[in-house]
């Protein structure tokens, strides 16, 4: 497996590891949602100009909306790539977490063919310019920008549908 796409499935993994581990507070204080305040400011470099920071793309009450599941307000958080932008959402009273994340070129380029050419992923249809997913993360190339949307804490089966719905709204916004 490429270094490139270990950094990339790194952070991914560590923005969840980070997110799930605040998901331990006292849900029983009034006005509690059991969450941690947000964890600060990204450190990544700036999206291209023309591309929709990750937390742009959809909002807490779009995902309340559409999955049925209450969650936390995006958090911007740090990307493992140049340009990357990547928003966090916290499901309350969940060990669950949505991550969606948006690489930008010139990051992207080659980027795709490395992470296309992974074994065990499912093409997604009539998503984007191509889609594919692998274990929970959907993987979608749209233009010259690829997105990742990730959903940690549920079995792979499980996070498709509700990946690939919210991809299909932030698609629509990049």
């Amino acid at each position: 497996m490429p270094l490139r796409w270990h950094g990339l499935i790194g952070t991914v993994i560590a923005t969840s590891v980070a997110l799930l581990a605040g998901c331990s507070g006292d849900g029983d204080q009034p006005g509690s949602t059991g969450m941690p305040q947000s964890v600060g400011p990204t450190t990544s470099a700036a999206p291209a100009a023309d591309v929709a920071h990750a937390c742009d793309l959809i909002n807490r009450d779009e995902i309340v909306f559409l999955l049925g599941l209450m969650v936390s307000n995006g958090e911007r958080i740090p990307g493992g790539t140049a340009g990357q932008t990547s928003c966090g959402y916290r499901v309350q009273n969940a060990p669950i977490v949505i991550t969606i994340a948006v690489i930008p070129p010139p990051a992207s380029a080659g980027l795709w063919t490395e992470l296309a050419a992974n074994e065990g992923r499912t093409t997604i249809e009539d998503l984007g310019d191509a889609a594919f997913i692998d274990g929970s993360a959907l993987w979608v190339l749209a233009g010259d920008v690829v997105m990742n949307v990730f959903i940690g804490g549920v079995e792979p089966g499980q996070a498709r549908d509700a990946t690939v719905t919210l991809a299909e709204l932030a698609i629509t916004r990049l």
